[in-house]
């Protein structure tokens, strides 16, 4: 009995250790960098209300002096309900210096995570975060904002098949846990412009979504000329690879891509890289039998040579 005590304590520890540190961004206070909307919060529920009053509105909160995000793997935000189809999550230094996640109509609790790239130049000096609407009297509830430690993961992926219309099969995904990572990357050429020569930047330049189509992960955004990367964890994937099957029985990912402006992206590839063991000496999920100990004796308080009944070489004896 002592050492079952002590194995589900070692693994209590383990999980304790591997677990990434989460920190909350406040919502009670500092949400009026925005524009085109106001936010309310309630102490009672913890929820945060953007009320969304022009085009293209958001709530927002800041930074000054700006903050650090190197350490962080992602931001995720958690969605009670938004009315429209199209919404954002958006950190930035400034607008030219912006990542963004855009969702859909949410009717449940969501959570919206925005992977964070410690590779990023400005990603030490982060001013803005935002939530962003599509019109007016859109409402959007939110019940918490946080970021997560970096998880490090194998440099060595594994490629994912994909046709010439961009359809995955959910089985090139087996055996993967779900924090694994799952990596689109598309090139992009042209002018990051359209013919009123506006910037496109941060506009759709596709989609993912289930194969047969009644799921949407995330609009794949235009970011810069040459190769980008937008990711997410196998979890974030699993509602659309569980949809379906489409009119071919087949479950999976449909990846669309189409220009934008006088921009064009295409895709390039898809690769996903499983968690790296923090520790080689961690226990594993497969439990070893205890090693047999013979003519030694624990009592049912798991007192070794105690008197009462105990069990020695697998019979019962009363001492």
């Amino acid at each position: 009995m002592k050492k079952i005590f002590t194995l589900i304590a070692a693994l209590v520890c383990a999980v304790c250790v591997n677990a990434a540190k989460e920190v909350d961004i406040d919502l009670s206070q500092n949400w009026g960098w925005g524009w085109n909307a106001t936010a309310n919060y309630d102490s009672n529920t913890g929820i945060l209300t953007g009320n969304i009053t022009g085009g293209y509105g958001a709530i927002s909160t800041g930074w000054d002096p700006a903050t650090d995000w190197t350490k962080y793997g992602k931001l995720t935000v958690v969605v009670e309900s938004y009315n429209n189809d199209w919404g954002q999550v958006i950190f930035q230094l400034d607008k030219d210096n912006t990542v963004a996640k855009s969702f859909g109509t949410i009717t449940s609790t969501t959570s919206v995570t925005v992977d964070i790239d410690p590779s990023l130049s400005w990603i030490t000096t982060v001013k803005q975060l935002s939530i962003q609407g599509k019109a007016a009297n859109d409402v959007i509830k939110i019940s918490r904002v946080y970021l997560t430690e970096a998880i490090e993961y194998e440099t060595t992926g594994k490629s994912i098949t994909f046709d010439e219309w961009g359809n995955i099969n959910a089985s090139e995904f087996d055996g993967y846990s779900d924090d694994a990572k799952v990596v689109f990357t598309y090139n992009t050429t042209g002018e990051l412009v359209n013919d009123k020569n506006e910037s496109v930047v941060g506009w759709g330049t596709g989609s993912i979504s289930s194969i047969d189509g009644k799921v949407k992960v995330a609009d794949v955004p235009v970011k810069a000329i040459g190769d980008n990367e937008i990711s997410f964890t196998l979890a974030e994937l699993k509602d659309a690879l569980a949809s379906g099957p489409d009119s071919y029985d087949r479950y999976g990912l449909y990846w669309n891509m189409y220009a934008q402006g006088k921009s064009t992206s295409t895709r390039k590839s898809v690769m996903i890289y499983e968690v790296k063991s923090n520790d080689p000496t961690a226990i594993s999920n497969t439990l070893a039998p205890a090693k047999a100990e013979n003519d030694v004796r624990y009592n049912l308080l798991g007192v070794k040579n105690g008197n009462g009944v105990y069990i020695m070489n697998g019979k019962k004896y009363l001492k």
